[in-house]
């Protein structure tokens, strides 16, 4: 795919559109107004067709589904809100402690982070705090707060892209 800008009634009013160079979705009248082509109309209604082809094919599998899914939620029913966060929360707490013995879990902080275990199924921020590259947004936190592992390392060296934090495992 192609990203290309496109002017739209002015100078300043912008609309970015995802393209293949090869069909045009959206052309551009002489006085600088959009207007769909007839390519972008018959895309529309072949993408709508082969959406809704693709919703009825799994018609099959649905008595399954809904069968698991009505399990789920009488199970669902059974309990409240609270328990079932305690026990998310103690799961959550027994696959970190999985990951770790892998050694695929090594959190900078004293309570390791849930944002890696739910994010990357694993955590590295320790040996990427130690490299000088940004830990995840919870490290990053839970280091302002006075939270970290490593006496050695203080607050003002821990740094984060507040953005996103991939893992390259």
């Amino acid at each position: 795919m192609i990203e290309g800008t496109l002017r739209l009634l002015g100078a300043y009013n912008l609309v970015r559109i995802h393209c293949s160079p090869m069909l045009p979705l959206l052309m551009q009248s002489s006085k600088g107004e959009a207007m769909f082509s007839n390519s972008s109309i018959a895309a529309v209604i072949l993408i709508s067709s082969l959406l809704f082809y693709g919703c009825s094919s799994e018609q099959g599998d649905q008595g399954q589904s809904q069968k698991a899914v009505s399990e789920m939620s009488t199970q669902v029913a059974s309990e409240d809100g609270e328990s079932m966060i305690t026990k998310v929360r103690t799961d959550l707490d027994l696959a970190k402690q999985k990951l770790a013995s892998e050694d695929k879990y090594a959190c900078c902080l004293k309570v390791p982070c849930d944002f890696c275990a739910l994010h990357e199924a694993s955590c590295s921020c320790y040996s990427d705090l130690k490299a000088g590259v940004d830990v995840c947004i919870e490290c990053y936190a839970g280091w302002q707060q006075g939270n970290g592992s490593d006496p050695d390392i203080s607050k003002e060296d821990v740094t984060t892209s507040f953005v996103g934090h991939e893992h390259g495992n």
